[in-house]
């Protein structure tokens, strides 16, 4: 995936998106949320973000990954993400906020 130095150049990632004859915006989309993937690990983290969007869009063009694991990783940060959401809500939810008024 993004670990081989083989990358496309920004003008070869133009090209094949010009030639991508298959819904362009689908193309984008998977890019962005792959992109939002290579973000969260470590070694791109303090990388630019046009850095990682080519980088993610390369990725997607080569057929290096599949739009079926990009959506499961999506699924499963998005379920993840809920879940804590959930337990956040729950906490908040569990202690009684008491206010009292002050007299006067």
């Amino acid at each position: 995936m993004t670990d081989t130095p083989e990358r496309l150049s920004v003008v070869q990632i133009e090209q094949k998106i010009m030639d991508y004859n298959q819904d362009k915006y689908d193309l984008i989309v998977l890019g962005s949320m792959w992109a939002r993937e290579i973000r969260r690990r470590e070694e791109f983290r303090h990388k630019p973000n046009s850095e990682v969007i080519d980088l993610a869009l390369s990725d997607v063009l080569s057929g290096k990954i599949t739009r079926d694991s990009i959506l499961e990783n999506y699924r499963k940060h998005l379920l993840a993400r809920q879940q804590a959401n959930a337990e956040k809500e729950a906490k908040r939810n569990a202690k009684p906020v008491e206010m009292t008024l002050p007299e006067l």
